[in-house]
């Protein structure tokens, strides 16, 4: 940077509590070598890194997600890019966690639901006149199902 001071940079200057943070948008190559990392700032003394954050940009609505791969850097004014931009906020994806984590429960129970219901279904079809006679039988570990009314009646 040469000349005229960098002024989205000033704030560092005068106010201690403003944390430089690096963030990139894509994730590091499988190869190991790091993304492209944006300085950002931040008043967030929570931040850490790995927290998804939201960062102004020139997509869509104006805003996009970044990680945060870096925070508290140290700041070279001297080498400084043109503009660094402030941290919308942190994505708290508390809610969004539950939700899935609770949905893929009740799927869970739904699957095993039909599961059973199928197996019960199949079971009174194939061995519904068989049952009786199959039941005393010792490798029959599962409840069958009773003759239908008709088999009965015909015995």
């Amino acid at each position: 940077m040469t000349g005229n001071v960098n002024q989205p940079a000033n704030i560092f200057l005068y106010n201690d509590k403003v944390r430089a943070i690096l963030c990139n948008y894509e994730p590091d190559s499988p190869t190991g070598s790091p993304a492209k990392r944006d300085w950002f700032k931040t008043f967030d003394e929570t931040l850490k890194v790995g927290d998804l954050v939201i960062v102004p940009s020139h997509t869509r609505h104006g805003f996009t997600v970044s990680r945060v791969a870096a925070v508290d850097v140290e700041l070279d004014f001297e080498n400084l890019p043109a503009d660094i931009k402030w941290i919308v906020g942190k994505v708290d994806r508390t809610t969004f966690d539950r939700n899935v984590e609770q949905e893929g429960r009740a799927n869970n129970v739904i699957r095993d639901a039909e599961k059973a219901k199928r197996r019960k279904e199949l079971a009174d079809k194939v061995l519904g006149a068989a049952g009786a006679q199959l039941s005393g039988l010792d490798i029959v570990t599962v409840a069958l199902p009773a003759p239908a009314p008709e088999a009965a009646d015909k015995e």
